[in-house]
């Protein structure tokens, strides 16, 4: 192939690299707004640019017609990637529906297929004049859809550039300024398309078109570079701006997440001194029920408040009537304390005051002077109620210097108060003690005169019979001595019941069953009586009941071995659907149950009869003369 270089060449070539330069440094930038359509755009206007001149240096008509046809179909292109890149930079991208974009692209794939097949119907171009001598040029006779692709192509320009002036319109400021510029810049290959068709004697036939859009091209792509330099700009700043307020927050946050763990380890903190003062608490509570004797109870009810308050000292004074104070428990690491305490005058305390507070601290009420020769620089002291008109003073001592919060005077309050419960209920249990000891053996005399104390009567009466009566009746003295016999052998069944009672566990201790055996062993069997005990696997009650039930059951055994005359003993206990029996059966003389409205001796029918129905459960009773006695304690439904 033949070349003709002519200078409208160069200058075509020329523009194509500057485009195709600014084509690659558009698609460097693809990613930002409307930079990869504008990419397209150059891109095209470079290829637009090379056809040309390569269309005027080629030598030959098909060479020739080959680039021309490349022209024609990049500026299809070119028009519908400008529209592209006018919307999207103007964020109207959502405007191109698929519909839309079909629409838009339609024109320019038909432009393409008439092109290729022109020679079949020769809609585009009819013909061919040569240029003028040594121009190199052929010029193209254009058919009747020429025309229909150049108003296409007019079209989509002057709705970019109305588009742009609308935004114009409506922006203010630099993005005014800019968005009129790219208006302008558009604006010249409209021109210069007016000007090829308009005066092409003038210009020689010269097509200024693809430099028009080429001076487009780098227009809007400067005023685009330009703008994404200062939205660079602006986002740079506004980066730095998030990553300092970031850091700030980081910083915020690192300092809430200090504090959060710090009050997270004083609550901890706290919450271990409250579990702590919490078993305290309940430890304490717990010696309420020991039966410690009263001063050794006390010592260890101050080990405990001092483990509790986590003091160096506790101690505990009485303060008689009229009386200086005394020491009567101290749990401290000085021992000198415990004598600067008992220095300590009888009305020191304020009786109105619930809690008093001295502190080594300045504005603080001052300690008293022989705790301060001791060493101590803060206590707390409460004046503790006591039975009988006395009271009593519990103290804790700090040796460092301490102020004391609210939460610190109420425990040290709840402290003081619990002592005195504690104390009260030691001196109750003392007193019910003492009582149950003299109701037993009140019980024990009246078991005596009444049972053994009878039968040894009875037997001295029959002696006496029985010296009088001398030989003379042999029948009668041997009745008289088979009754002294009878008589003793009862009284001695008797005294073993009250002697083997007096040894047997409390029910407290070993529960109702195994006090029950213990009982049936120690006493029926050892009187002479044949004993069963049945324990049905589904019988069941309340451990609160083991005292009342065993109390019930020993009486019911109890008038058996007293006055049935019994050689056997039977006891069972059976249950299910949360219900209870429990039944004491002998084979013994009986009696009439409408004759007797209680059987002598211990708490009587009755009694038990009232200690069921405490319980919610009722006594049947069972007896014939001479066919023994059964008696049925009853609960429908247990608690």
């Amino acid at each position: 192939m033949r070349w003709v270089v002519t200078p409208y060449s160069y200058i075509y070539l020329l523009a194509g690299l500057i485009t195709l330069v600014t084509a690659a440094m558009n698609w460097s930038r693809r990613n930002e707004r409307g930079m990869r359509p504008l990419a397209w755009v150059v891109f095209c206007v470079a290829v637009w640019c090379f056809a040309c001149a390569i269309e005027m240096a080629a030598v030959g008509r098909d060479h020739k017609i080959f680039w021309v046809t490349v022209q024609y179909v990049v500026s299809d292109l070119i028009a519908n990637f400008t529209l592209f890149f006018v919307l999207e930079y103007h964020d109207r991208k959502h405007w191109l529906t698929p519909w839309r974009l079909a629409a838009l692209w339609l024109v320019p794939v038909l432009n393409t297929l008439l092109l290729l097949t022109n020679s079949a119907h020769h809609l585009i171009w009819t013909g061919f004049v040569p240029g003028p001598p040594g121009s190199n040029l052929l010029f193209f006779e254009h058919g009747p859809l020429y025309y229909v692709a150049i108003v296409y192509q007019s079209l989509l320009l002057v709705s970019a550039i109305g588009i742009l002036a609308y935004a114009g319109l409506k922006a203010s400021g630099r993005a005014r300024h800019r968005t009129c510029a790219m208006a302008a810049s558009l604006s010249a290959p409209v021109l210069t398309s007016l000007a090829y068709y308009l005066l092409p004697a003038q210009l020689g036939s010269f097509d200024l078109m693809p430099l028009g859009f080429t001076t487009a091209a780098l227009l809007v792509s400067m005023v685009a570079f330009r703008d994404m330099q200062r939205r660079v700009v602006e986002r740079t700043a506004e980066l730095e701006r998030l990553v300092g307020a970031l850091r700030e927050e980081v910083a915020t946050r690192m300092r809430l997440e200090a504090d959060l763990r710090e009050a997270q380890d004083k609550l901890t903190g706290r919450l271990v001194d409250q579990n702590r003062t919490l078993i305290g608490l309940y430890n304490l509570i717990t010696m309420a029920s020991q039966s410690e004797d009263a001063p050794q109870l006390l010592h260890h009810i101050v080990g405990r408040i001092r483990s509790v308050l986590r003091s160096d000292a506790v101690c505990f004074l009485r303060a008689p009537a009229g009386a200086p104070l005394h020491l009567e428990a101290y749990d401290g690491t000085s021992a000198a304390a415990s004598i600067a305490l008992q220095s300590l005058p009888g009305g020191w305390l304020d009786p109105d005051s619930d809690v008093r507070v001295d502190m080594r601290m300045a504005g603080a009420p001052s300690l008293p002077e022989p705790l301060r020769r001791s060493g101590f620089g803060a206590c707390l002291f409460k004046s503790v109620a006591l039975h009988g008109g006395t009271s009593g003073v519990l103290g804790a001592l700090w040796q460092a210097e301490r102020d004391f919060s609210v939460e610190d005077i109420a425990l040290f309050s709840v402290l003081g108060d619990g002592l005195a419960v504690i104390l009260e209920n030691a001196r109750l249990r003392e007193s019910l003690a003492e009582a149950a000891i003299a109701q037993e053996r009140r019980r024990l005399s009246r078991d005596l005169h009444d049972s053994v104390m009878q039968l040894l009567y009875g037997q001295a009466l029959a002696a006496e019979t029985a010296r009088h009566c001398g030989t003379g009746d042999p029948e009668r003295l041997g009745a008289l001595l088979a009754h002294i016999d009878g008589s003793a052998k009862q009284a001695v069944k008797e005294m073993r019941l009250v002697v083997y009672e007096l040894g047997l566990p409390e029910p407290e201790a070993s529960g109702f069953l195994g006090s029950l055996q213990a009982r049936l062993q120690a006493v029926e069997q050892r009187a002479g009586v044949a004993v069963r005990l049945d324990v049905a696997e589904d019988a069941g009650w309340p451990p609160a009941w083991d005292s009342d039930l065993y109390l019930m059951v020993t009486e019911a055994l109890n008038n058996a071995l007293k006055h049935a005359q019994a050689t056997g003993l039977s006891v069972s206990l059976s249950g299910g659907d949360h219900a209870l029996a429990i039944e004491i059966a002998d084979n013994g003389c009986g009696f009439d149950p409408s004759e007797a409205a209680q059987v002598s001796g211990g708490m009587g029918l009755q009694n038990i009869a009232a200690r069921a129905a405490r319980l919610g459960g009722r006594v049947e009773l069972h007896s014939e003369i001479g066919t023994g006695t059964r008696i049925r304690f009853l609960w429908d439904a247990l608690p």
